[in-house]
């Protein structure tokens, strides 16, 4: 997956605060490894994967259906922020060194 920045992170939050809320950690994870996904595509075809994007999660995460963006102090927002970051600490935690992380 390509560098995550500030964007890409409040745009998977914003994905995630449109899903019911049983279905966000789930939601978090599909976008995490379908933007990985998409990464590998492009890099080996040299052109975004049609459904996955070119490996940017925030592309990854506007597939999806966003609300738009609440302040940080709407405490649904806040907590969909944190899922996704202790999602993608997740994620990296699970990628094994040398294996296009």
């Amino acid at each position: 997956m390509r560098r995550v920045m500030h964007g890409d992170l409040t745009a998977a939050a914003r994905a995630c605060l449109a899903a019911p809320p049983g279905a966000r950690a789930a939601l978090a994870a599909r976008l995490l490894e379908e933007a990985h996904a998409g990464h590998r595509y492009h890099r080996r075809f040299r052109r975004p994967h049609p459904r996955l994007g070119d490996g940017s999660l925030m592309v990854r995460a506007r597939r999806e259906r966003l609300v738009d963006e609440p302040p940080l102090s709407d405490p649904e927002y806040a907590a969909c922020l944190v899922l996704m970051l202790e999602s993608l600490a997740r994620w990296r935690a699970g990628r094994v060194p040398g294996r296009g992380a």
